[in-house]
């Protein structure tokens, strides 16, 4: 039934064909690939040490296939030539949504930027940190997040926020320029679903919600949605903390603090949070996004491990609220600088560049 579902959203997204659209300025695109920051470039170089000799596409496909991983990777072989673009769909479902959206992309992309000969393996998963698929990997796979300790996954930027970009962020840089630090309510604030750890106890976000019925003076938490969890788990949450309606991030950017916490990989939220001119307390995390080595705890965020020390920085910023305000100042900065759609392509272009780069040595 789901990938049932899946086939019908996604075969809806092929035939509404404007639903995917974004904004690239060309001039700024080259700038910013000129003026490519070298902590990015750093972030790449170090992706690709793995496989900077070796990067064998071919055999890592036969390897999934014998293993009968190859769906379960949910991969796409992507080639590049002459500024044009075929795939090889090895994807559980034909019309996956990811994936359209995905090809939406590169057609855009490739009117605004000729491209280098390339070819790639992309996942549409939020994450690729599977051992028995790893262990298959003579070549990268493309992901948009990855464990720490993974060498073999290269950091994709997430392109929907690039739709997105233009409607959300814009509405988020607007009202937060209208909405002044002082007006902020000095209060963590979190919505958001049940997904993580299946086990409750040790799911992240069930923590915070526990917490905040603890500390309703310092953090307001709550589920919007359940969803992921046993009955007897989800009966559990209902009976004992109730369902909340979700609220859209610009109505969150009254807090002075957002908590953003891991769900089944990275935490969603975090990208458009460094745009809120709000402080985000981010749960220590195992999971990278392409842009992560750019940001530094205490400078542009602050980084919790734990209940106690959520409490403490909760605590620590309403008693430094200019050192607060700077940090959400330094985030907001990074944001319009490095997550814009430009910065976005440009990070891409520059990774394709290495791909090929690597091949045509071989």
């Amino acid at each position: 039934m789901e990938k049932l579902k899946q086939n019908l959203k996604g075969l809806y997204l092929a035939v509404k064909k404007d639903n995917f659209d974004f904004h690239i300025s060309s001039n700024e695109l080259d700038e910013k690939i000129q003026k490519f920051p070298s902590w990015m470039n750093k972030q790449i170089n170090d992706d690709f040490k793995f496989f900077s000799k070796k990067n064998d596409i071919d055999k890592t496909i036969q390897n999934l296939k014998n293993q009968n991983l190859l769906k379960k990777a949910q991969l796409l072989k992507v080639k590049i030539k002459n500024n044009k673009v075929k795939y090889k769909n090895y994807l559980p479902t034909k019309f996956y949504p990811r994936f359209i959206r995905f090809h939406y992309f590169l057609q855009k992309l490739l009117k605004v930027k000729n491209l280098p000969d390339v070819e790639f393996l992309y996942s549409i998963a939020d994450s690729i940190d599977d051992d028995d698929i790893l262990n298959c990997l003579e070549a990268p796979i493309f992901c948009i997040s990855k464990k720490q300790t993974n060498q073999k996954v290269i950091l994709f930027p997430h392109i929907e926020w690039m739709s997105k970009n233009d409607v959300l962020l814009d509405s988020i840089c607007k009202a937060a320029l209208h909405l002044s630090w002082s007006q902020k309510q000095s209060l963590a604030f979190w919505r958001g679903t049940t997904t993580g750890f299946l086990d409750i106890e040790k799911n992240e976000r069930y923590k915070v919600v526990k917490l905040a019925k603890r500390y309703p003076q310092l953090i307001d938490a709550n589920f919007s949605n359940i969803c992921q969890l046993s009955d007897d788990n989800q009966k559990y949450l209902i009976e004992n903390f109730g369902v909340k309606n979700n609220i859209s991030p610009i109505e969150q950017l009254k807090y002075k603090y957002l908590i953003s916490i891991d769900g089944n990989a990275f935490g969603g939220s975090f990208f458009w949070q460094l745009f809120s001119n709000s402080v985000i307390l981010k749960n220590k995390s195992s999971y990278l996004e392409w842009y992560y080595s750019g940001l530094k705890s205490d400078k542009h965020f602050m980084e919790f491990d734990s209940d106690k020390d959520l409490i403490a920085k909760i605590h620590w910023l309403k008693d430094n609220d200019k050192q607060a305000q700077k940090m959400s100042q330094n985030a907001n900065i990074f944001a319009n600088d490095h997550l814009c759609n430009e910065s976005l392509v440009a990070y891409i272009y520059k990774l394709l560049t290495k791909q090929a780069e690597i091949l045509d040595k071989q």
